[in-house]
């Protein structure tokens, strides 16, 4: 548990991190290390959001699906 804990405090202040260099960095003026960091930035963020989005879509689906089942009862018992 401490280990999962540490490790969710470390993916969070790396993505705090990133936004916040986003916010930082003068794109006029870019080097091999900005170009770095927008890799760290991508390997970081990409799976975060991709994972946020497949959360929604499920939980999206999983509402949807027991409003179906709520209004098949409802049918159901008006019969």
């Amino acid at each position: 548990m401490k280990d999962s804990m540490k490790d969710s405090w470390t993916f969070i202040g790396l993505v705090a991190l990133s936004i916040l260099y986003l916010f930082e960095v003068d794109v006029t003026k870019l080097t091999w290390l900005n170009g770095a960091a927008f890799v760290i930035i991508a390997v970081t963020l990409v799976p975060l959001l991709i994972s946020i989005i497949c959360k929604a879509v499920s939980f999206f689906k999983r509402r949807k699906e027991k409003k179906e089942a709520k209004q098949a009862k409802a049918l159901e018992e008006s019969r």
